[in-house]
């Protein structure tokens, strides 16, 4: 599952890299992000639901092949990226390849966007415990069950499309950062607000929204900086980068709930997202005479 995850994102990285046109490169990543998001919430809850109502343990299986094997239908739809030039041996490619990377890792443009990926920004690490903290809202097993589940991918779906409209219109770079302060306002209104049922569903969807700007922003700055040559690989790479962030606010949230509560995590989630903002702020603005402008594009492997 691992593997065919791996192959699926790296050729959907160069799909996105060659076969979109750079003022549409957020619109674009929006709608892969809303496609991924979806997916893991209303799939998730569809394939829930045949598991329970299966009239055969192999029923779920042939239901979740027959979904599989209906993906490829879209790219009748989408035209094929432009073969690049490539050396025939594959020990030269493998050369170029770590070359483009290099080339575009000292690009401004390249590294800007390789630190929004390690800075723990829009992580949505809170929505990992909503779950486990909802009894303190009075909050029923269903109601966190629907709000966790369908409602949560409803909104993050909303969330990724708008999201990677504004992208096109701002800098992606901002528009990222300015969507990793929302999330520090819901979990700041969590906090400071009564607990409610209503104020905790309605605060979680409106994290999920706004955790859905996130991703498209994610996306954005990912399509941007990974310009064209070796598409794939870069942007698997900073992929595997933003995981490390995730990860770490994941466990950090934890150990605050288990140390200070709720408010805690809540506000320390809160903290980090707006110091990683003002660390990058002043870091874009250290580096602005450095090489490549901030909307300068990379060249590709094959120039």
């Amino acid at each position: 599952m691992t593997l065919a995850s791996t192959l699926v994102s790296l050729t959907s990285g160069r799909l996105k890299a060659y076969g979109v046109e750079e003022a549409r490169k957020g619109k674009a990543a929006g709608w892969a992000e809303a496609g991924s998001l979806g997916s893991s919430a209303i799939g998730g809850g569809i394939g829930l639901w045949v598991a329970h109502h299966a009239p055969a343990p192999w029923f779920s299986g042939l239901v979740l092949a027959a979904l599989c094997l209906a993906c490829p239908i879209a790219l009748l739809f989408v035209a094929d990226a432009e073969p690049e030039a490539r050396p025939e041996r594959y020990l030269d490619r493998l050369t170029d390849i770590a070359k483009d990377i290099w080339r575009t890792a000292r690009t401004r443009i390249g590294f800007l966007g390789l630190l929004l990926m390690l800075l723990p920004l829009g992580t949505g690490a809170a929505s990992n415990l909503f779950s486990a903290v909802a009894s303190e809202w009075r909050v029923g097993e269903d109601a966190v069950a629907l709000v966790n589940g369908v409602l949560a991918g409803v909104a993050q779906i909303f969330g990724a499309i708008v999201g990677g409209v504004i992208c096109d219109l701002i800098d992606r770079r901002r528009a990222f950062c300015l969507f990793g302060l929302a999330p520090a306002v819901v979990t700041i209104a969590m906090a400071l607000l009564p607990r409610t049922p209503q104020v905790f569903i309605g605060l979680t969807l409106a994290y999920y929204l706004v955790n859905g700007f996130c991703y498209a922003g994610f996306a954005a700055v990912i399509l941007e900086a990974v310009g064209r040559g070796a598409a794939g690989t870069k942007s698997s790479l900073l992929v595997a980068a933003a995981n490390v962030p995730v990860a770490l606010m994941t466990t950090l949230d934890g150990r605050w709930h288990d140390q200070f509560g709720v408010n805690g995590m809540l506000y320390g989630e809160a903290g980090v997202a707006i110091i990683a903002v003002i660390a990058m702020a002043v870091f874009v603005r250290a580096t602005r005479d450095w090489r490549l402008g901030l909307g300068a594009r990379i060249p590709s492997a094959a120039e």
